[in-house]
């Protein structure tokens, strides 16, 4: 009875040091007045993971990979500023990373995309419609987006009317496949004139920008505007993106 007793007490410790080994450091850069950010933390929160969060400004403190070393994983709200978030490509994408901030694509930040004109875009003000609350799934397969079908319309915002949240930045999309040949399309917004450019993307590790400095982390870029979820709008299937992006981008499916 002894030797069964021990042998449950081994497995129980076991199970305790596993659990441990799996708790995630998360690293959130945005601002906790607002609502987006203070949903999305207690979300990451209630799925386990230990989060910090600071600022934009502390975040552009941030350039170089030891400073990292205490996270798994960043998330990178749109409520900051796009230039802030620079210190994290100079310190060389040392840790994964999920960002809302669809400007870091652009050149002049993370050189994602060789031409703002004709590989970016961002719709916002009066150009705001209802349409820009669905997201159209491209990619069935893709573990983030893999429990939909290709075509879904799924809605990431239950706010009715966007226009109404008085945006001064709006939603953003990007043509990254047209000079980084390894990011995965993995859905676009409803309304028209953003259909050729995608707002969902993953870039896995061991690819580069188009300067040819090499991503040493998954990253997925969502080009989401936290207006949409400002006042608890942001949908179940909002959450679930953003926590199943973070799993990707540490490997760590569920």
């Amino acid at each position: 009875m002894k030797k069964l007793y021990s042998t449950i007490l081994i497995l129980a410790l076991l199970l305790i040091s596993t659990a441990a080994f799996s708790q995630f450091n998360m690293l959130y850069v945005g601002d906790i007045a607002n609502d987006a950010d203070s949903s999305l933390t207690g979300y990451f929160t209630d799925a386990g993971y230990t989060v910090t969060l600071i600022s934009g400004t502390e975040l552009a403190a941030l350039t170089t990979p030891e400073q990292y070393t205490d996270y798994d994983v960043i998330f990178i709200a749109e409520v900051i500023g796009s230039s802030d978030a620079n210190g994290f490509r100079t310190a060389g994408w040392p840790i994964p990373a999920v960002t809302t901030e669809g400007y870091v694509a652009r050149t002049g930040r993370w050189d994602l995309l060789e031409d703002n004109a004709t590989q970016f875009l961002q719709v916002a003000s009066a150009d705001i419609d209802d349409d820009l609350r669905y997201l159209v799934i491209d990619n069935e397969e893709h573990y983030i987006t893999k429990w939909y079908n290709l075509d879904d319309e799924v809605s990431w915002s239950s706010k009715e009317n966007l226009a109404e949240t008085g945006n001064e930045a709006g939603v953003t999309g990007s043509k990254l496949d047209v000079t980084n040949s390894d990011a995965i399309q993995l859905a676009h917004f409803k309304t028209t004139s953003m259909v050729e450019f995608p707002c969902m993307w993953a870039i896995p590790a061991g690819s580069a920008n188009f300067l040819g400095e090499g991503i040493n982390s998954n990253i997925v870029i969502l080009g989401l505007h936290y207006n949409g979820l400002t006042g608890g709008y942001g949908t179940d299937a909002y959450h679930d993106l953003m926590l199943r992006s973070v799993q990707w981008a540490t490997d760590n499916p569920s």
